[in-house]
């Protein structure tokens, strides 16, 4: 969950409570409960968000040399994370691909090294997934911007397939 939106319900939460607490005849220890609930909720996130605690889920970030994916989460109570990156200048092939069965129709970026060992997969809404197309029209020669847009609204729009946005001509 967005953690802006989890601050703000809280925060709101809590307001409604004071007002609750303040204007009606709630019981006072049902009003105040509420209040602390929601009060320590907002605290908490706003604490990880100054922190710098990062969410669950996949990342994506960028450097002069690499793109690289982060993936956490939790497992049976276990929690893990994933790190993986590959280099630009190995990158022959970019795919958007989609599979509703795998996915829950999640369209992901494939970017492949042309071999099935050096591959970066990560999802379409991963977190800094904004910024990949200008990263990606700098760092490699012949990449057409508004050809992968076109391509990625066309890929956006089905339930299974693969689209190649962009290969290299080396």
């Amino acid at each position: 969950m967005n953690r802006t939106l989890t601050i703000s319900a809280s925060i709101l939460f809590v307001i409604i409570g004071t007002l609750l607490l303040t204007f009606t005849d709630i019981p006072i220890l049902l009003g105040w409960a509420g209040i602390l609930f929601f009060g320590f909720c907002a605290l908490v996130e706003v604490y990880y968000f100054l922190s710098g605690k990062d969410l669950d889920g996949y990342w994506v970030t960028f450097d002069k040399n690499n793109i690289h994916t982060r993936y956490k989460g939790c497992d049976d109570g276990e929690h893990f994370e994933l790190n993986h990156n590959i280099k630009w200048d190995h990158i022959r092939e970019i795919f958007i691909t989609v599979d509703s069965a795998r996915y829950s129709k999640i369209p992901c970026w494939v970017l492949s090294a042309g071999n099935k060992e050096e591959v970066l997969y990560f999802p379409y809404n991963a977190h800094g997934n904004k910024q990949i197309i200008n990263e990606l029209s700098e760092r490699l020669t012949d990449f057409n911007k508004s050809k992968a847009q076109i391509i990625i609204n066309d890929a956006l729009k089905i339930s299974n397939g693969e689209f190649q946005v962009w290969h290299s001509k080396q």
